[in-house]
């Protein structure tokens, strides 16, 4: 019968066939693991010892970069940076940082460090740049920025809805606010997106608790530890925001005193797990997310074997793995826990005490955290506008026997990389199912198809010139509505640009509501693009032409026409005569050139 039970978990195993950036993995007291070879095995190079907080980032062949404590940063040869010391994070905070790289510079990688219980050194960030110390990287000038104080010890990353660019989330001390920065090809950007809910830590023990993102970018859980309680919320990769807030309470009781620390969500994004110190791992179905549902399906874990009683908090930090499983961190053990199957209900997720050896190390209390998606199963989905052909792919180190493809639609495909059309734009959980060496892996991800807009022409904006000096701030947003055509502003923006040069390099007009023009009286052609808010590269152009014409400034003071009256009209002296108006045209254009201007006569105002 377990044997049976053995050859059923083996050909149900999810994988998340990560790409390797997550491959390497430096924490605890001098302890490392890599992936490199598939099943994870212990390192003995490690020069770091953190008692909590750490981080590690390598590149996409899973060549180790660097690693950091939230003090200190080691580069690939386990030296300390020349300009790596005096970070103001904290290796006994939680998470006292996570490694980004920079979208648009494939050389840089932020380095967000976290202050411990919520202390003044906030949360900050600095700059590794690899070209630096002879290519073992170094941090540049961006060193100990703030962002804000003071925060919890709590921080977590995704990518973009756009597939590019990245979200940091973190939470404020003492508030209810979650500050999420995004990070794209032109850095960071310093202004937060903040939500406010959920619950208020203003004990120093509540600042203390991971916080993670489910791979498929759609959840969001953090734990406060004194209070013993978790929250889960839905996560928008368009916006950055947080809703829907369930509250898990009660993990810390007289009974079960520890604190809940740890927390991880399953590949498929249907189950999470909590890691509570000393007491036990628990797992939950969120696959329905509902309040009363998730709280019900709270599953003790047990670990076989049991820990002996040596190991104080056998459950504290947890960490997914490019393998698809989730790693417990056992305080001053020499192994890390592994749960082989999390995507299976209860205690056929099988979790194993003895998981990974640590030859020269030990487990305390942290693990390095990642962005989220590098364990989203690497499913890639290019062209993801309605209309477009969308093409998958999936990165995987495995040798592929078999693979399907179920598009979330009703169609399916048998091809590696496959292409399909969408009726409609939505979200589609796009699932991969790969045969390979006699076993079954699956993994899926939600794949946005976003509208394709439509950009109508608007008439072009003339201005007559009051001050005639040939410039003039014009208000291009009043176009907005014209070019949109009913379409919705919340679904779409209108980007301008002042020439197609630009549009091409996609700089935009920084002031569209008050551009001045760049050539004085001459006509200019004004690029307009809409674009999805979800994802700019479903767009339409059009264009228009803005011109300013010198206003006529013609003659104040005019000389009178005066004839005496004779017989060429009617009889004599009856105060008839024909008159010459144009006999006065050179005084009116007082000096201004009769080609760019003509008069018009009449008899009276009206």
């Amino acid at each position: 019968m377990k044997w049976s039970f053995f050859i059923i978990t083996t050909l149900l195993v999810s994988i998340g066939f990560s790409q390797g950036e997550a491959n390497n993995w430096y924490f605890g007291q001098n302890a490392a693991i890599t992936f490199n070879g598939g099943t994870p095995v212990g390192l003995t190079n490690s020069a770091m010892v953190s008692f909590e907080g750490c981080s590690t980032i390598s590149d996409a062949n899973g060549n180790l970069l660097f690693y950091s404590d939230g003090i200190s940063v080691w580069n690939r040869n386990h030296q300390v940076m020349p300009n790596g010391t005096g970070l103001l994070g904290d290796p006994s905070s939680t998470q006292s940082g996570i490694i980004v790289p920079h979208p648009g510079n494939s050389d840089l990688y932020y380095i967000f460090s976290i202050d411990e219980e919520g202390n003044p050194d906030g949360l900050r960030y600095s700059i590794v740049d690899m070209t630096l110390d002879s290519g073992f990287g170094d941090i540049n000038s961006s060193k100990n920025i703030l962002l804000y104080t003071p925060s919890t010890e709590k921080i977590a990353a995704i990518t973009h809805a756009n597939g590019n660019d990245i979200w940091v989330v973190t939470h404020k001390y003492r508030t209810n606010e979650f500050f999420t920065y995004l990070v794209d090809n032109t850095g960071l950007n310093r202004t937060p997106v903040i939500t406010t809910l959920g619950f208020t830590p203003v004990n120093i023990g509540d600042a203390i608790g991971n916080m993670k993102i489910s791979p498929d970018g759609s959840k969001l859980a953090i734990t406060y530890a004194n209070d013993g309680l978790v929250e889960i919320f839905d996560f928008d990769t368009s916006t950055g925001l947080l809703s829907n807030l369930i509250q898990i309470p009660g993990f810390r009781t007289p009974v079960s005193p520890t604190f809940v620390y740890g927390v991880e969500f399953s590949p498929n994004s249907n189950y999470l797990y909590i890691g509570q110190t000393s007491d036990a791992v628990f797992q939950f179905d969120i696959s329905n997310f509902n309040q009363t549902a998730i709280v019900n399906s709270k599953t003790r874990i047990d670990p076989t074997p049991f820990p002996p009683s040596n190991i104080v908090d056998p459950y504290t930090s947890l960490q997914l793995g490019p393998d698809g499983k989730i790693y417990v961190a056992q305080f001053d053990y020499n192994y890390l826990g592994v749960i082989n199957n999390p995507n299976l209900a209860g205690n056929a997720c099988d979790y194993q005490l003895n998981g990974v050896f640590l030859p020269t190390g030990v487990c305390q209390y942290g693990l390095p955290p990642f962005i989220a998606s590098y364990f989203s199963s690497n499913i890639t989905a290019d062209n993801t506008c309605l209309g477009d052909t969308t093409n998958f792919s999936i990165s995987s180190n495995q040798t592929i026997d078999s693979i399907s493809w179920d598009f979330g639609d009703g169609n399916n495909s048998n091809l590696e990389n496959p292409s399909h059309t969408y009726a409609m734009a939505g979200s589609y959980n796009v699932l991969v199912t790969i045969s390979s060496g006699g076993e079954v892996f699956t993994n899926n991800r939600t794949v946005e198809i976003f509208e394709q807009p439509t950009a109508s022409t608007p008439q072009n904006i003339e201005i007559c010139d009051p001050n005639n000096d040939g410039f003039h701030n014009f208000d291009l947003t009043q176009q907005n509505s014209v070019i949109l055509n009913g379409q919705s502003a919340t679904t779409f923006e209108v980007v301008y640009f002042e020439n197609l040069i630009d549009y091409n390099n996609d700089t935009p007009i920084s002031n569209p509501s008050a551009y001045a023009n760049n050539t004085a009286f001459s006509s200019q052609t004004v690029i307009a693009s809409v674009r999805n808010i979800g994802n700019d590269e479903c767009e339409a152009m059009t264009s228009f032409d803005i011109q300013i014409f010198e206003s006529p400034m013609p003659a104040t003071s005019i000389p009178a026409i005066r004839l005496c009256d004779n017989d060429s009209v009617g009889s004599d002296s009856d105060g008839r005569i024909l008159f010459d108006l144009t006999t006065n045209e050179s005084a009116i254009y007082n000096g201004q050139p009769s080609t760019d201007f003509e008069l018009e006569y009449f008899t009276d105002a009206t």
